[in-house]
């Protein structure tokens, strides 16, 4: 399955516990993650989508992303900033049903199957991370996003980023 197929199929299973959902975002926690859902109580969730074994095994040489996903720190902030740490609430591997097994998932992740026909099991759960609610700003942010690539479609993002073919 394609990187986007497995994404609609897992939003399509999601939405309804976590309504507040956006595919290829960064903002976030300061990498790209392939979906970021929010929940309605303000906790968030990261699913890495993985195609490949090597792909997976590549993601591991994203040491910072990995260092912050072991052990949330809070940065610093400002008085305006409200603090968050640059990592979800929960985070889970994503990947067609027999891809991944719960042998290759690191303790602090989870792991969700796609299959063939578009099921979605969670074979393993994500352990909690931290407590902290994602802050109002960056929920707004999320609406932002999404509304551009409504409005606009993802032209406007690419131009913006310096792709003007």
């Amino acid at each position: 399955m394609k990187t986007t197929e497995l994404q609609d199929a897992i939003l399509i299973e999601f939405l309804k516990s976590r309504p507040l959902a956006i595919t290829n975002y960064s903002y976030l926690t300061g990498y790209e993650a392939d979906i970021i859902m929010i929940s309605p109580s303000g906790l968030a969730t990261e699913i890495e989508v993985k195609t490949s074994r090597a792909d997976f095994k590549k993601d591991f040489s994203k040491t910072t992303k990995h260092k912050h996903l072991k052990a949330p720190t809070v940065s610093k902030g400002t008085s305006t900033v409200v603090k968050y740490p640059k990592a979800p609430n929960y985070f889970y591997y994503a990947c067609e049903e027999g891809l991944l097994t719960v042998k290759d998932i690191p303790p602090y992740a989870g792991l969700i199957h796609v299959k063939k026909n578009g099921e979605v099991i969670v074979v393993k759960k994500s352990p909690k991370l931290h407590n902290f609610k994602v802050p109002e700003y960056m929920r707004h942010n999320i609406g932002r996003v999404l509304s551009i690539r409504t409005v606009l479609g993802s032209s406007y993002l690419r131009y913006k980023h310096g792709h003007r073919d």
